[in-house]
């Protein structure tokens, strides 16, 4: 019994502490800056985090207080390009995993926010679990925005069927002379069409401008010019499987 107190204690003790350096160094970003949008920069902060707990989900940090890195000598890890704010909902969430939800921990909800504020951070500290709870929200509600966040951490996702389909929905719009229900989509620059096509000139995997797709007796569906950038950034396999389904539910064969 004594053995187990023991060991129980040294999770609260220094040894048993990870600090995390969240947010920018103060002389790179002076606090009271405050940025376009009228929010004021981060402020750093340092977390406290039982080591054992984000050992237990992250190979990177198990990697960095156990390996031959200076962290293990500091137990601190550095992450001056997150938010401290979005740290603390990634703590809380870990916490939630860790211990399966105990009543003192106030789980936050999954939602849009929370996965656009913590998979980064998931992503980059490859915490796998936690990605995984973010990929099944977004699998069943999912948005532009929210799909982007993952392809920027470069987690590679296998996207729903259904995913796609209301991805089409959410990025083009009817256009002049369209009828109510258009049955094709073909690329363009800012239009995208419906109808019978002929296909002319060389497609490009993960992009949607500069392909070359002439139709003919087509219906227009607009592009919707807030979406141009974040479609660009889908990757390769994401923006092929984004075509592939949308040729196959939206198209007519010729």
């Amino acid at each position: 019994m004594a053995f187990l107190w023991n060991k129980m204690a040294g999770l609260w003790q220094p040894s048993g502490l990870v600090h995390f350096v969240v947010g920018p160094h103060p002389s790179v970003h002076e606090t009271t800056v405050k940025t376009e949008d009228c929010k004021t920069s981060p402020v750093q902060k340092t977390f406290q985090v039982q080591k054992d707990v984000l050992m237990e989900l992250s190979p990177v940090v198990k990697a960095a207080v156990t390996g031959e890195y200076k962290e293990r000598a500091t137990n601190e890890i550095m992450l001056p390009q997150f938010d401290p704010d979005d740290f603390e909902l990634f703590i809380r969430l870990a916490q939630s995993v860790a211990f399966s939800s105990p009543p003192e921990i106030c789980v936050p909800i999954i939602n849009d926010s929370l996965v656009l504020r913590v998979v980064p951070i998931a992503a980059y500290l490859g915490v796998e679990a936690m990605l995984k709870m973010m990929e099944e929200h977004v699998q069943n509600n999912p948005s532009l925005v929210t799909i982007v966040v993952f392809e920027e951490a470069r987690v590679q996702i296998q996207w729903r069927e259904s995913v796609f389909i209301r991805l089409f929905d959410e990025v083009t719009t009817p256009g002049p002379g369209s009828n109510a229900n258009p049955q094709l989509f073909t690329k363009g620059v800012e239009t995208i069409h419906s109808g019978p096509i002929s296909v002319q000139g060389e497609k490009t995997p993960g992009y949607f401008y500069g392909a070359t797709w002439q139709p003919a007796n087509y219906h227009n569906l607009i592009l919707k010019c807030e979406h141009h950038e974040n479609l660009a950034k889908l990757s390769i396999p994401t923006s092929m499987g984004f075509m592939q389904v949308v040729i196959e539910h939206k198209c007519k064969a010729i």
